[in-house]
């Protein structure tokens, strides 16, 4: 309920509660982030350096993959995928203990919605590939690197 504007209805916000809401929100990862901390829910992150290292993986499972477990078991499953990999990247094979590293869906999130959460539609590779493929899939993604490299020798 609004504290300033008590005549608002139910859960109904004023522009000014809004604002020092977003403020408190905003100090609070700032306050996160200065600890070491998850920019979301404020646990200690491990070693898994994942992404831009602002969430911890419980919270980057949880918002970008819809698939919510708890931060022991998130950690576990990415450290799992890294051994299977061999902390390799699944498309360039570039070392992913040197390089921020993203999990991608095999099978574009556009072209199959109803497996966001599925595992085995899940690969770890570095952030630039991630950031590149978009929503190729993996034989349009070395299509467009062979064209690259044709094109460019």
């Amino acid at each position: 309920r609004c504290r300033v504007n008590k005549k608002l209805h139910d859960n109904t916000r004023c522009d000014t509660c809004l604002k020092k809401d977003r403020e408190r929100e905003s100090e609070r990862v700032k306050n996160n982030l200065s600890k070491n901390k998850c920019a979301k829910c404020g646990h200690s992150k491990s070693l898994v350096y994942i992404w831009t290292n602002r969430i911890c993986a419980k919270c980057h499972l949880k918002y970008k993959l819809k698939y919510d477990v708890s931060h022991e078991q998130a950690e576990k499953l990415i450290n799992d995928m890294l051994e299977n990999q061999n902390f390799k990247c699944a498309l360039t094979g570039r070392d992913l203990k040197t390089n921020k590293y993203n999990i991608d869906h095999i099978i574009p999130k556009t072209t199959a919605p109803e497996r966001i959460s599925d595992q085995t539609n899940w690969q770890l590779v570095i952030e630039e590939v991630n950031v590149f493929k978009t929503d190729m899939s993996i034989d349009e993604i070395i299509q467009l690197a062979k064209d690259i490299s044709d094109y460019r020798g």
